[in-house]
Parts: structure tokens; C-alpha cells; sequence
């Protein structure tokens, strides 16, 4: 191959709630005929790694494209930071968090079109134990959620947003808050919680705007951590949702942090990554990645 690649990878996952992965394909080739971009389809089975065939697609191609949602887009994101391998969204998840806090259409159509202007920007990602993040990280009772969730999902076949109501609801009269010991900002915090919650850069806490952020690229972290339990607990999350949440009665808060550490008597901890799990070894070790990913965004 001579000179620069000109040909977008684009990678379709086959698990991101799609109605079916081969009319979405037929869409997308159509699509980007129109815009005259040369793209290269192929649709993640299950089981594929999105994070290998990223890696594998690093100077091979002149980007890749994720039609997908934020786990997929986090997983690519892990692979590509670092690089100059621009990473392009089409929005094909349930909640696709990361999309709109780029401010990209959630449209199709016009998500092609930002690809085919091409402008790039540099955006922060968040790291913990290795393991990238472009939205957030949790510890607590939000892991039960995204377990029971996706249990739910591969024995019954539930739509997504059902799945994690009736999980959502479960947990709640389950859990139990986890001892947890804190390092941020030369503090040190020892206490027990449901929820820690540690966002790439500062998040609003109103509804609609829950996972709303102002900025991408401010090489910052945030951390909250819920004081509540129980009773208490469910009415936060109420009160959240109708956007009455006080973030200084109902979270202990920090902002404008580059790093912290969670640790546990527990040798791991289940940690939430971008709507995934994973079993991690203590003590986790946060930190922010500034400008580490480049995206195909306005």
C-alpha cells in the first residue's frame, strides 16, 4: 500500500441492541456510498474482541468507526489511545452516552456526515489498573446492576432498558454497602458505601442531564460517593431522576482531580467500566488520560 490509508474500518457490533445487524449493514453501505467515503464493513460477532481487531486496525487504516454503544466505543477507545488513530462514532447503542456528550447527531445520516467532514478533536479518557474508560468507572451496587442486567438479557432475551429496571430493583433490596478506603488529594477517606462513582471529567447530577458533561478535555477526574443507604438510597435515586438531587447533602464529592486510589480488605473488587464489568485487583488506581484519544467529532 503507498502513501497515507484512505479506507474507514468500520466495525458493527452484532450485541449493541441492533434489530438486526444485516438490514443495519445494507443501511450503512448505502449510506456511506452517498457520501462517497470508502469504508470497510464488518459486522463483531459475538465472542470477536472489538479491543484485538482496533489494535490490529492501527496504521492499516485511516480510522476506525464504531457503529455501536459505549462499551463498544470504550473498548476501541482503550486501543486507540495513544495512537493518531482517529476513532468515529455512529451511535447505534442504548443510552450511547459518549456520542452526545461530543455533541454528535444520533441520527445516522447525520452521523455519516461528520465522518465525511472529517474534523478531529482530542478528548480525555480515564484509566483504572490499565483498563480505559471514556465515560465512568463505579464501585457498589451499580456492578450487581450491570451483572443481574446482562443475565437477564442472555436467559430471557429482555430489551436492555427493561433488563436494568427489574435489576435496578433487585439490587436495591439486596445490597449492602462495601468498606472501602479512599486516597484523593492527600486525604484519606475510610468508609462504607453503596456507590462510588468516578466520571472522566465533572459530570451534572440533574435529570435529564445525568450523564451530561460540559467538556472532554479538561485531564480531570470526579468522584462521588453516595452517603446514603437503604431507604435513603432509593429515595436519592428518586430524587435524581426528577432532578432534586442536592450533590452536597446526598454525595460526598471531589472535582479538578488527575488521580486517585480505591482499596478493600478484598483482594479485587467488581468495577464498572462504561456500562461493563470487570473483576480488578486491589488497589485500583485511577487516573486521567489527558488528550489521549482522537475522535472524529465537531
Amino acid at each position: 500500500m503507498s502513501g497515507a490509508p484512505s479506507t474507514l474500518l468500520v466495525l458493527i457490533n452484532r450485541d449493541s441492541g441492533l434489530p438486526g445487524a444485516a438490514p443495519v449493514e445494507h443501511r450503512l453501505r448505502e449510506l456511506f456510498a452517498a457520501e462517497s467515503l470508502d469504508a470497510e464493513l464488518r459486522v463483531v460477532e459475538r465472542g470477536e474482541d472489538i479491543a484485538e481487531l482496533a489494535r490490529a486496525a492501527v496504521g492499516r487504516y485511516a480510522a476506525l468507526v464504531v457503529a455501536g454503544g459505549d462499551g463498544s466505543l470504550s473498548a476501541a477507545a482503550g486501543a486507540l489511545a495513544g495512537t493518531d488513530m482517529p476513532l468515529g462514532i455512529l451511535p447505534l447503542g442504548t443510552f450511547n452516552h459518549f456520542a452526545r456528550d461530543l455533541g454528535l447527531p444520533i441520527d445516522l445520516e447525520r452521523a455519516i456526515r461528520v465522518l465525511a467532514a472529517g474534523k478531529r478533536r482530542r478528548v480525555d479518557v480515564g484509566e483504572v489498573n490499565g483498563r480505559v474508560f471514556v465515560n465512568n468507572s463505579s464501585v457498589g451496587i451499580y456492578t450487581d446492576v450491570v451483572e443481574d442486567r446482562d443475565r437477564q438479557r442472555r436467559g430471557t432475551g429482555r430489551r436492555k432498558t427493561v433488563a436494568a429496571a427489574i435489576a435496578g430493583f433487585r439490587a436495591l433490596a439486596r445490597y449492602r454497602r462495601q468498606r472501602l478506603t479512599v486516597s484523593v488529594g492527600g486525604q484519606v477517606w475510610r468508609k462504607r458505601t453503596s456507590l462510588l462513582f468516578v466520571g472522566n471529567n465533572s459530570y451534572r447530577l440533574s435529570f435529564p442531564n445525568l450523564s451530561g458533561r460540559t467538556r472532554l478535555d479538561g485531564g480531570e477526574l470526579c468522584l462521588f460517593a453516595v452517603t446514603g443507604h437503604g431507604w435513603r438510597l432509593v429515595r436519592l435515586m428518586l430524587r435524581t431522576l426528577l432532578g432534586h438531587a442536592d450533590a452536597d447533602a446526598d454525595f460526598q464529592r471531589v472535582e479538578g482531580i488527575d488521580g486517585l486510589t480505591i482499596d478493600s480488605d478484598a483482594p479485587s473488587l467488581v468495577v464498572a467500566l462504561d456500562g461493563e464489568v470487570a473483576t480488578l485487583a486491589t488497589p485500583l488506581t485511577y487516573r486521567s488520560r489527558p488528550t489521549a484519544l482522537t475522535v472524529i467529532a465537531p
